[in-house]
């Protein structure tokens, strides 16, 4: 229960910021078409939003497999420099509900911030509003790693840094390509539940 309220006080009030935000910026520019300032879908109806949310929720899934790679080198690494870490958070987290009387509804419970919230969330502030804040300052390569390095470094996970890294800029790839912010949020849930369920099996095997 614990980490769910905790997620909905984290999370909830990010993506209220950022939606009221980007509502000021469209009002501070009249004219200005309101799928250029908060282009959640921006994608014409039919065929092409299907292919879209399908291509996406698709990706989320294929990219476990360098997000774990990744991990493998970045454990291996650390061994080699004699650098031990806690496990995951989320590991314990899962263990903790999975030793309870009756598992499913902190499970459930526990999957609604990760699943719900956090793309969303993050999506919205870390590949809109600090890339767009960011590329003002900086061009658009240095946008782009400043915002995917805060997205890493602010997970607070020293054992995930580099698959963080590269889900940050996967998502923010896809962002740019699609100027869809539906595209990296459904492969950023795609991605959270791939990874809650290789947790789950790896927690009860």
């Amino acid at each position: 229960m614990g980490s769910f309220l905790s997620g909905c006080v984290f999370f909830l009030p990010v993506i209220a910021a950022g939606i009221l935000s980007r509502l000021y910026a469209w009002k501070k520019v009249p004219g200005v078409p309101a799928k250029t300032v908060f282009p959640f879908w921006n994608v014409s109806p039919g065929k092409k939003t299907f292919f879209l949310a399908g291509g996406a929720i698709l990706g989320g899934v294929l990219l476990q497999a360098p997000v774990l790679l990744l991990g493998l080198l970045q454990q291996g690494l650390f061994r080699k420099l004699a650098i031990h870490l806690p496990p995951q958070e989320k590991v314990t987290q899962i263990m903790n509900v999975l030793e309870s009387a009756d598992p499913v509804p902190g499970l459930f419970l526990l999957l609604i911030p990760p699943l719900l919230f956090a793309p969303l969330a993050e999506e919205l502030f870390f590949r809109l509003i600090l890339f767009e804040t960011l590329r003002k300052v900086w061009k658009e390569n240095g946008a782009i790693w400043a915002s995917v390095f805060l997205f890493a470094v602010l997970h607070g996970s020293v054992s995930a840094f580099l698959p963080l890294i590269l889900v940050g800029f996967v998502c923010q790839k896809v962002f740019l390509k699609s100027r869809s912010l539906l595209a990296s949020v459904l492969l950023h849930f795609s991605f959270n539940l791939t990874s809650f369920l290789l947790l789950l099996w790896k927690c009860r095997s």
